[in-house]
C-alpha cells in the first residue's frame, strides 16, 4: 500500500458528500431559488393569500403523491392515478347529489378508487403483468368509465357540506390543505415507524 492508495479515499470523500447532499437537498434548494425569483418578479407572490391558493391547488396532487411514494418505493409505477381520481370523484359526487350525506359520498369515492386499485394490484401481483402496462390499461378504462357514467357532463347542485371539502376553510387555512397535511403525516409515520413501512422499503430494496 502506497501513499496514493491511502490518499484516494480522503480526496474522494468530499466529492461523495457533496453528491449525497445534492441528492438529498437539491430539490428543496431549487424550490427555494424559484421562490426567491418569483418574489422579486411579483409583489403578490409572497402574500398569505397567494400561498394559500397555491397550497389549495396542489393539495390534491400532494395526496396522490403520498400514495405514489409507496408505489415508487417498491420500484413500481402507476400511470392510472389521475383517471382513477376522476372516476372516484365522479362516483362520490353522484352519491352526494342523491342526498345520502357527506360520509356516504366520501366512502363511495374511496371504495370506487380502492376497487380499481385492487384490479391493478391483481394484474401486477397475480397475472405478472408489468406495472407500466397494467396501469396504462387502467388509465384508459377508468377514463372511459368516467365519461360513460355521466355522459361526459359535469355534476352540479352539490351539497354545501360536500363543497366545503374543496373550498371550505378552518380558520385561515383551506380544508384541502389540512386534509393533505394529515394524510402526509399519517403515511409518513406508517412508513417510518411501523413494520409495514419496513416491508415497503424491503420490497423495493429487493
Amino acid at each position: 500500500m502506497n501513499a496514493k492508495t491511502i490518499a484516494a479515499p480522503i480526496t474522494t470523500a468530499p466529492r461523495n458528500r457533496l453528491r449525497l447532499s445534492l441528492d438529498r437537498f437539491g430539490l428543496p434548494l431549487v424550490f427555494i431559488l424559484l421562490c426567491v425569483v418569483m418574489a422579486f418578479s411579483s409583489e403578490y407572490f409572497m402574500t398569505w393569500r397567494n400561498w394559500m391558493d397555491i397550497l389549495r391547488q396542489t393539495s390534491i396532487n400532494g395526496i396522490l403523491a403520498v400514495g405514489m411514494t409507496y408505489v415508487i418505493l417498491t420500484k413500481g409505477i402507476d400511470l392510472s392515478v389521475g383517471s382513477i381520481l376522476a372516476f372516484a370523484g365522479l362516483c362520490s359526487a353522484m352519491v352526494a347529489t342523491q342526498g345520502y350525506g357527506l360520509l356516504a359520498a366520501v366512502s363511495a369515492g374511496m371504495f370506487a378508487g380502492a376497487m380499481l386499485g385492487v384490479v391493478n394490484g391483481f394484474m401486477v401481483a397475480n397475472l405478472s403483468i408489468p406495472p407500466f402496462v397494467a396501469t396504462l390499461g387502467m388509465l384508459s378504462i377508468a377514463r372511459g368509465m368516467t365519461f360513460i357514467l355521466n355522459d361526459g357532463s359535469p355534476i352540479t347542485d352539490l351539497p354545501d357540506a360536500y363543497l366545503a371539502l374543496g373550498i371550505g376553510k378552518i380558520g385561515p387555512i383551506g380544508v384541502p390543505i389540512i386534509i393533505f397535511a394529515v394524510v402526509a403525516l399519517i403515511f409518513w409515520m406508517v412508513l417510518r415507524y411501523t413494520t409495514y413501512g419496513r416491508y415497503v422499503y424491503a420490497v423495493g430494496w429487493q
